[in-house]
């Protein structure tokens, strides 16, 4: 049995975005402060107003970046369980459009619950999708760290 790719290719791009984004902003947030300056860019930062012009930007970014992975996340997961449950039907009822939301939800539980959702499946999909979440949600705090000390 072959196990099925979970995530599409652009949940895989806005998981890639949401683990170094929330990276950068974790390192930013472990350092205590901001940059003064940005020489690659020719930016300068020497006063607190364009810091936490800054700093807002970064937890803005993060959200996005959060927000964008889990509902793109959440589509792949109710495209999975649908595909999943059109197999066990014989391809009856086959497209996310097919069902209401509580038929989807009802039905995302059944599969995961499944015989057909092996350990390594289910661990697959943990690092693919709920591990990320939680890095991303790590970098949101790590984001607030950064605007509360430019705050001070």
């Amino acid at each position: 049995m072959q196990m099925e790719h979970f995530l599409s290719e652009p949940s895989e791009r806005a998981r890639r975005n949401l683990m170094l984004f929330s990276s950068f902003c974790i390192f930013l947030a472990m350092l205590g402060e901001l940059p003064t300056n940005v020489p690659i860019l020719g930016i300068d930062l020497d006063t607190s107003h364009k810091q936490f012009l800054v700093a807002l930007s970064f937890l803005v970014v993060q959200l996005y970046f959060l927000f964008r992975f889990v509902v793109l996340a959440w589509v792949d997961l109710l495209n999975w369980a649908v595909a999943q449950d059109a197999k066990a039907r014989g391809g009856y009822r086959s497209h996310i459009t097919d069902y209401r939301m509580l038929d989807l939800l009802k039905t995302v539980r059944e599969r995961l619950k499944s015989n057909s959702s092996t350990t390594v499946a289910n661990l697959a999909r943990f690092f693919e999708q709920t591990l990320p979440i939680g890095y991303g949600t790590i970098g949101v705090i790590a984001s607030f760290l950064i605007l509360s000390v430019q705050n001070t």
